[in-house]
């Protein structure tokens, strides 16, 4: 499985081409389950169209939105058959609760055997350790009461989306501080590769990383 843990999605031509790169067949053939749930919640999701828009326009023809909080008998398979999973931004504790709630949690990592997974924004956050970077202002709304913040644990570093975008450096140090793994802190043109395990900052903005380094991390891409 490889990762692509964007801020803002496919938001310039590098990004856009890290995915075709990436993608297990050909963009025209490739299958993308389109996990919407996040943005369910949202007063105006018009960044949901804006997402799938760019996947059309780099080629992608079979996008299928699903949005988990519904019976898994109506998107499972569709998770299954998929060769590409992104998980659209959002409510990161929304989105998490339903993974929580479904059972999806404990299967994930086995079900994206194999496959790509795209994360955006609150996306990114949900295959990182701990949802906790939500609660820097501006923080998502826990409207849920949720209180287990461990997520999909796909890799061992956490994403800050949208870092001095929307969301301040100063804030994301003063998380990083307490806590447990590094967190990259990436604007809307950033994204974090994780590809054969290896980890890389790939994009057209700026980023920075925070706290103790994984000794595997490699720059592809300096932050000029």
């Amino acid at each position: 499985m490889n990762l692509l843990l964007t801020s803002a999605g496919l938001s310039n031509k590098t990004l856009a081409d890290t995915f075709i790169r990436l993608c297990p067949i050909s963009v025209e053939k490739v299958s993308v389950a389109f996990i919407d749930t996040a943005s369910k919640v949202e007063s105006d999701d018009w960044f949901v169209e804006k997402d799938i828009n760019i996947l059309k326009t780099i080629g992608v023809k079979n996008i299928k939105r699903i949005d988990i909080a519904k019976p898994a008998k109506e998107w499972f398979a569709t998770l299954v058959d998929a060769q590409v999973c992104f998980i659209e931004g959002g409510n990161t504790f929304y989105v998490l609760h339903h993974f929580k709630e479904s059972g999806l949690i404990e299967e994930f990592g086995k079900l994206m055997s194999g496959k790509l997974f795209v994360g955006i924004s609150a996306g990114s956050i949900l295959a990182t350790p701990t949802i906790g970077i939500s609660t820097v202002e501006p923080a998502d709304p826990n409207n849920v009461n949720l209180t287990d913040l461990t997520a999909l644990n796909m890799v061992d570093f956490e994403v800050s989306p949208h870092t001095n975008d929307e969301v301040s450096i100063e804030g994301v140090k003063a998380y990083a501080k307490t806590a447990k793994n590094p967190v990259y802190a990436i604007d809307d043109n950033s994204a974090v590769l994780v590809e054969n395990g290896n980890v890389s900052v790939v994009g057209e903005g700026k980023w920075e990383i925070l706290g103790k380094i994984n000794t595997k991390t490699i720059f592809l891409i300096p932050n000029d």
